[in-house]
């Protein structure tokens, strides 16, 4: 094991927590006020303590040597526990009080990190036991076997600082197991590196506002007996109305006690203000369940509300099965490296919807008991998922699975022009499974000569696909023959997402290849692609701030299209089949970027993960096909924040509720906002614009969840409105809403 003991130890300065200042990451009124009380309870026990320390430490300086020396004896025994009172008296004007309180010190372990809970703010007085052990065996040396962890267990300060050896990164894994009667107990991972010092854990302390909203309950066998020492871990959790939280990394799990209780708060980040601060109330954690070391326990996934505790079953299974997977160049996988890129789920489900459950590498390589049902097998290999034929195991199934590549399959099709319906030869066709900078309209008349020049089906090492993939993760290129028709096969190591049809000044034609099924000789007839003809607008989006989305969209009028402009707009109609957009544009550089000729249309370029800025429009276009139109500066106005609050009959503010925001004229919805504690919901609107707001995702009828009390309307001008929209909802809707509450 290499782990450098004798080294200079890193120490973290962390005045403001003992001043009582904001704690770690700097935590928010909201949630300071949530804790305070609990973390300003009276501790008869904590008090005799240090009550016993300050008694030692005026020993220090007793005129009798003996006692001087017990004391010293005793303050050493007592260690991180009276640190922070020693601390104090190094500065004592007793000089044998500071002389013996700095040796003591001197003698007791470095600090080096601090364990904060989900909140950021310190755990004090936690036993944490951390367990140093082999990072996995580095690649080319599969001989390698892991030593026993070495296991060390300390009490944190009263500040939340412990002491962990400097770690060589990338030698050796962490574990930090945390366990507090206020909090409960949880692990995580310790990350390497510079600066990386603080410890964050998925708990909260009992009693506070963010307890409550925890996701809790208990872990049993099928018996029902407690399961204690299960993994909770938290991926995402689904706010009322779908709104996404997902954590911050090493995200930690929590831990089950010896009455299969849990206790888990995501430590998560509202960049995006579409909530309050504290997680709201009635979401749901997406859980999964694991029993190390005893695999007789199943796994197992679920969303989870922290509305009411949760009781959650632990399946027992007792048939052992072992795995092995096709390789691509034939036989099967053996080398520990590529097993190592190997991930086996089980297809489960919860309330009709899918939930995979990760099996972890060491199911891959050594087997484990099985649950009953369907299995799916991915691979990773030179930057490609290989998916594999799923798996169904039973009670009968053998001892040794094995995972086969899936057949090769053909997908068929045919490019047309989308003016006339005529055949479109010399077309090209891709397969891709990824994106990158996809704006086509960057190749140049040197890239389009190659392109025509290529022959059908080329190599993926051809230069042309190469300077293909700076635009999209290209898994094959052919030709279309004079029929406008073509083949492409996607090989067993291959995934394809969707098929792409482009030519020189057109515009790209994509599907989506999920929805397409193979017949029964592996072939799939992908349908028509129409290339409708092209021109290009450069602009350049001027943003002085370091990071925005910009996206163009467009806008075809009313009145003055041509003839066929029923086919454009038929053709593009479907999510699967429909024409490709930039997905963003660089900033602060010119760019050309594709349009549809011969139709007139306006250019919305929108940013859609940031509605602090409203969208720069280029106004009416009609070009010709292959014709280019120097635009220029693209300019993002500021928005104007808007609020809207939501209240019950007796006008108090309602937390958590989802609303969301639709302009006039517009058909869609944003994405739901949760109200905060003070009932407001944050938006951004630009000037002189109109609309509603819709509390939203009640279930049942429509009628009942487009009742006239949900919706409002909303008016802006030149200035954000003086105070909020205001939306009324009654005790049931907010029931169904937010479900009935927790107790603490």
């Amino acid at each position: 094991m290499r782990i450098r003991y004798s080294v200079v130890w890193i120490f973290l300065s962390i005045g403001a927590l003992v001043q009582g200042q904001t704690p770690i990451g700097e935590s928010p009124p909201a949630i300071k006020q949530s804790v305070g009380a609990a973390k300003e309870s009276h501790d008869p026990q904590a008090e005799e303590r240090r009550a016993q320390i300050e008694r030692l430490i005026g020993q220090l300086g007793d005129g009798r040597f003996d006692v001087r020396e017990a004391a010293t004896k005793s303050l050493t025994a007592l260690g991180s526990r009276a640190r922070a009172q020693l601390e104090r008296a190094t500065t004592n004007a007793d000089l044998e009080i500071a002389f013996r309180a700095k040796a003591i010190l001197e003698g007791l372990p470095k600090l080096t990190h601090t364990i904060v809970d989900a909140l950021g703010l310190p755990i004090a007085q936690a036993t944490v036991t951390v367990k140093v052990s082999n990072a996995p065996p580095t690649e080319g040396d599969v001989s390698a076997t892991a030593d026993p962890p070495s296991t060390f267990t300390v009490s944190s300060e009263d500040d939340g600082r412990i002491g962990i050896p400097e770690i060589a990164s990338g030698d050796v894994r962490v574990m930090v197991i945390v366990q507090h009667p206020e909090y409960g107990s949880a692990q995580s991972a310790v990350e390497t590196g510079e600066g990386k010092t603080v410890i964050q854990l998925p708990i909260v302390r009992r009693g506070t506002e963010a307890y409550r909203r925890s996701v809790s309950g208990q872990v049993v066998d099928p018996a029902g007996e407690p399961i204690a020492g299960a993994v909770v871990h938290c991926s995402e959790i689904r706010t009322p109305g779908e709104g996404l939280i997902q954590g911050k990394d090493p995200r930690g799990e929590a831990l089950s006690d010896k009455d299969g209780r849990f206790t888990l708060y995501l430590p998560n980040e509202d960049t995006r203000s579409e909530r309050g601060v504290l997680i709201p109330a009635n979401s749901r954690y997406r859980l999964q369940i694991t029993v190390p070391g005893n695999d007789s326990f199943f796994p197992m996934a679920g969303r989870y509300s922290n509305v009411e505790p949760v009781h959650i079953e632990v399946p027992r299974v007792t048939h052992f099965h072992r795995f092995r997977f096709e390789a691509v160049d034939g036989g099967w996988i053996h080398d520990e490296q590529q097993l190592r890129q190997v991930h086996v789920q089980y297809e489960g489900q919860q309330n009709g919807e899918r939930m995979l459950i990760d099996l972890g590498n060491s199911a891959v390589r050594e087997g484990r008991k099985l649950l009953a049902g369907r299995y799916a097998a991915q691979s990773f290999a030179s930057g490609n998922a290989v998916e594999y034929l799923p798996l169904a195991v039973s009670d009968a199934s053998p001892e040794e699975l094995s995972f086969s590549l899936p057949h090769a399959v053909t997908y068929r099709g045919r490019v047309v022009d989308g003016v006339t319906g005529a055949p479109v030869a010399d077309a090209l066709v891709m397969g891709w499974n990824s994106t990158a900078h996809n704006n086509l309209a960057l190749l140049t008349a040197d890239d389009w000569k190659m392109l025509r020049e290529v022959p059908s089906n080329p190599p993926l090492d051809h230069p042309a696909v190469r300077r293909l993939r700076e635009f999209y993760g290209v898994q094959g290129l052919v030709r279309t023959d004079r029929e406008g028709r073509f083949e492409i096969i996607r090989q067993p190591d291959q995934d394809f997402y969707g098929l792409m049809a482009f030519s020189e000044n057109s515009v790209p034609f994509k599907v989506r290849v999920g929805p397409l099924k193979p017949d029964s000789k592996h072939r799939v007839d992908a349908g028509e692609f129409p290339l409708f003809p092209a021109a290009r607008i450069v602009v350049r989006p001027v943003f002085g701030g370091e990071r925005l989305a910009v996206a163009p969209r467009w806008v075809p009028a009313d009145a003055g299209q041509p003839e066929w402009y029923e086919r454009f707009q038929n053709a593009g109609r479907s999510s699967d089949r429909e024409f490709e957009y930039v997905h963003w544009l660089t900033l602060n550089e010119s760019q050309p970027v594709l349009v549809p000729a011969s139709i007139r249309l306006r250019v919305r370029f929108e940013t859609p993960y940031d509605d602090k800025w409203d969208a720069a429009v280029v106004e009416a276009i009609q070009l010709e096909p292959g014709a280019t139109k120097e635009i220029g500066d693209l300019q993002f106005s500021a928005t104007l924040p808007v609020a809207v609050r939501v209240i019950d009959r007796q006008g108090r503010s309602v937390e958590g509720v989802p609303v969301r925001q639709k302009y006039l004229g517009d058909n869609a919805w944003s994405v739901a906002h949760n109200t905060d504690r003070d009932g407001l919901a944050q938006f951004h609107a630009p000037r002189n614009s109109q609309g509603q707001f819709w509390v939203s995702d009640l279930p049942g009828p429509q009628e009942l969840r487009f009742a006239e009390n949900l919706l409002t309307r909303f008016k802006v001008g030149n200035e954000s409105p003086a105070s909020p929209f205001t939306i009324t909802i009654t005790d049931a809707q907010s029931t169904l809403l937010l479900g009935n509450g927790k107790a603490p």
